[in-house]
């Protein structure tokens, strides 16, 4: 063997030795982002419900929680498609993010608080002060709900002044009126873009 052949063997195996006692720490640990791959359902939340960081263990008895808020009513995410034996439902979106040693969780107990994603998912209704609107945009709709069925064209109605009792926001980020005309022979839901105040 040469003298450089010896030099070369010598720097690998000390190169060696001093690598390989990170690598078998750090595969001692479960991985976050392989938690995190089981939510895949694109969901909607129906309540505000408790939210805990994951710390991975070496072990899945090992991984530890930590409370780390409350995801409110109307935010979309991802969840697991079935409870899962970390404790409840794997989440995540870009607020509750996951790493190789973190993921998320909604707790077992939290029953009931999701449904499909929709883009017309009703985050907040409220009644308002009365308003007196009319057609702002020519080629709009009136809907039986955000997201419904057709129910008046305004392009019909060009001297109608509706009135505007209610207001409602969407998953999206839309915020509709609910409006009738002055005897309340045509109702229903408009986007507030398309109507001005009077």
């Amino acid at each position: 063997m040469t003298k450089r052949k010896i030099i070369l063997t010598f720097f690998l195996t000390s190169f060696l030795i001093l690598v390989a006692p990170t690598n078998v720490h750090a595969s001692k640990y479960l991985s976050g982002n392989s938690y995190a791959k089981e939510a895949k359902a694109h969901i909607v939340a129906k309540k505000t419900v408790k939210v805990y960081k994951m710390t991975t263990g070496k072990y899945e008895a090992a991984n530890h929680a930590h409370y780390y808020g409350t995801i409110k009513r109307g935010t979309a995410l991802y969840r697991s498609a079935y409870l899962m034996s970390t404790g409840g439902f794997i989440v995540k979106s870009r607020k509750y993010y996951h790493n190789s040693r973190t993921f998320f969780i909604v707790p077992q107990m939290s029953s009931n608080w999701y449904t499909k994603y929709s883009p017309n998912f009703v985050i907040w209704n409220k009644s308002m002060k009365s308003l007196n609107v009319k057609r702002r945009v020519l080629k709009s709709w009136i809907y039986s709900k955000p997201g419904g069925k057709r129910a008046h064209y305004l392009k019909n109605y060009p001297h109608t002044t509706w009135i505007a009792t209610r207001h409602e926001k969407i998953e999206n980020g839309a915020i509709y009126y609910y409006i009738h005309s002055k005897y309340g022979t045509a109702k229903g839901w408009v986007w507030r873009g398309n109507v001005k105040l009077v």
